[in-house]
């Protein structure tokens, strides 16, 4: 087709939408709704996006690491194997030897809160530059270079009113021969309070003592070796270079994949779920925008009859309409993003605005008289806007905007130009 084709053919698809006929407003409320579209799915995606990666975040690491291996009692063997991955092992950013277990924290007035406690070496966050990106100390310090120190989470200093320089008691039981445990009982002081993104994963329950202390809180347990990789789907080659250096015998090795597998696996089905709903939702717009331009050529058939009659052809008039599609969906889907992207960005101050409504409502009229919703921002969730996700869902927007302004396109070759002209 020649270029001065393609010229007036864009013209008289921008001199369609600039019609002043009802059909304008019906291709208006088409641009609508695909803006409406794509922000609220974008809005909706970074808020679950944040949701799960906040999660994935906190639990590969903190909580636990991406490969770990379960050692045994000895700790200088712990260590020699893990200068050894350190040594052989290309890929790994992070190997560290530690221990965990699980027990009660009492404070002076009685208050209770059971917890996990993890000995780790006193330079764990130099070791460990990506926890310390996740972790904000704002109260003393991250020190547990004494035996009895600890570093307890921000819920769990809430929970228990300790601070830095508390004392706290810590219980346990550990199994000795048979079937019989036997108490065990240390006190410790709180050297720093840590808090993260995720304070009721996370917070509530990690606490961090000195390797040093294993004997007095281990309860027999196995040290472990944890190692954090820069790209946690490539951890099988890592597996493959640990195996081959031999792990001693009823040592056990396992990866994120055995210990989430479970909620990895919901976290991934509802991701696709999501995506199969944009889906639907754009095919809805779609069929929006094709009615819109179905009402477009009936009201244009007049115009459209005398183009045939000068000798235009029918493909030339099914582009005009497949152009104007194209370029209701690229407005509907640049304006939708540029919306969706200022929602996202903005979405804490709403959060906050909200919230400041709904307590102007509380103040002035009496709670148990009315039926409210407690809005708060307290545990409010950054939402996460993924660059992959703007794309599909823009790029689903057009796709499917073309095949409706294709089918669209299709009812030209029902229109008769002397007929219509005739008719006129």
């Amino acid at each position: 087709m020649k270029k001065s084709s393609l010229s007036w053919i864009l013209l008289l698809a921008i001199r369609f939408l600039n019609s002043k006929r009802s059909s304008f407003w019906i291709l208006l409320i088409s641009i609508v709704g695909i803006v409406l579209g794509i922000a609220i799915l974008l809005v909706i995606m970074s808020i679950m996006n944040g949701s799960q990666l906040i999660f994935y975040e906190n639990s590969q690491e903190i909580l636990s690491y991406h490969i770990q291996i379960e050692c045994g009692s000895d700790y200088d063997e712990v260590i020699n194997f893990t200068k050894t991955i350190q040594e052989n092992v290309s890929g790994a950013t992070v190997v560290q030897p530690y221990f965990e277990t699980q027990g009660m924290l009492v404070n002076e007035n009685g208050k209770q809160l059971f917890v996990l406690f993890r000995g780790v070496r006193e330079n764990l966050l130099e070791e460990d530059y990506r926890l310390k990106k996740l972790i904000t100390l704002y109260d003393g310090d991250f020190l547990l270079n004494e035996k009895n120190s600890l570093v307890i989470g921000s819920h769990t200093s809430a929970v228990l009113g300790a601070y830095y320089g508390s004392s706290l008691a810590f219980y346990s039981l550990a199994k000795s021969d048979g079937e019989i445990y036997t108490p065990i009982q240390s006190d410790m002081v709180v050297s720093g309070v840590y808090q993260t993104d995720w304070p009721i994963g996370v917070d509530s329950l990690l606490v961090f003592i000195p390797i040093s202390n294993y004997e007095a809180v281990a309860n027999g347990t196995n040290y472990k070796i944890g190692i954090k990789l820069p790209n946690s789907y490539k951890e099988h080659k890592i597996l493959s270079q640990i195996s081959k250096l031999g792990i001693p015998d009823g040592w056990e090795i396992s990866s994120w994949r055995d210990y989430n597998r479970a909620f990895f696996g919901a976290l991934r089905m509802e991701k696709n779920i999501m995506m199969l709903l944009v889906f639907l939702i754009l095919v809805v717009f779609a069929v929006n925008s094709y009615n819109g331009l179905i009402r477009l050529i009936y009201e244009k058939k007049e115009e459209l009859a005398i183009l045939r009659a000068l000798g235009a052809t029918p493909n030339q008039i099914g582009l005009t309409i497949l152009m104007v599609g194209l370029l209701i969906s690229i407005v509907g889907t640049i304006i939708g993003t540029i919306v969706g992207v200022a929602i996202t960005l903005n979405l804490g101050h709403i959060f906050a605005l909200v919230s400041r409504i709904n307590e102007f409502f509380i103040f002035y009229f009496r709670p148990e008289d009315i039926e409210y919703y407690a809005f708060g921002t307290g545990n409010f969730t950054p939402p996460r806007l993924l660059v992959s996700d703007a794309l599909i869902i823009g790029l689903l927007s057009i796709l499917i905007s073309f095949f409706s302004a294709f089918f669209a396109s299709i009812k030209i070759g029902k229109i008769r130009p002397t007929e219509v002209l005739r008719d006129e």
